[in-house]
């Protein structure tokens, strides 16, 4: 007798339990589809990560140029910013201001480039 009335109160916590978890899902492919679908949780960047990231491209523009054969960047500055280059300070001519700016957008991790550079005048 206590062996049957096991059983059955065994049967009737697992019925329980069924009956739970398909309550709980909506008892529909669509509630279970979207209880189980991964939830995107945008994972802001720190500041200190960010500062970091923009060093680096600062440094790998800068050594781009300068591994550029006939381009003079003793005037020039380069900084960075969430993928944004700025050029500042001068050239000798147009033509290296305009090489710079060509060099500066083709490393990865450049959106764009602001290219505040200028002529100077050498002294003759």
């Amino acid at each position: 007798m206590k062996i049957v009335s096991r059983s059955k109160w065994f049967a009737a916590c697992l019925l329980a339990t069924a009956t739970i978890a398909h309550a709980q899902s909506g008892g529909s492919a669509a509630a279970t589809a979207n209880a189980s679908a991964p939830v995107a949780v945008a994972s802001p960047v720190s500041a200190k990560a960010q500062r970091a990231a923009n060093r680096q491209l600062a440094k790998n523009v800068r050594q781009a140029l300068a591994r550029t054969k006939n381009l003079n960047i003793v005037n020039v500055t380069v900084r960075a910013k969430q993928g944004v280059v700025t050029l500042q300070g001068s050239m000798p001519d147009n033509g290296q201001i305009e090489q710079a700016a060509k060099i500066a957008s083709a490393v990865s991790g450049v959106a764009s480039v602001k290219n505040d550079l200028t002529t100077i005048r050498q002294a003759q």
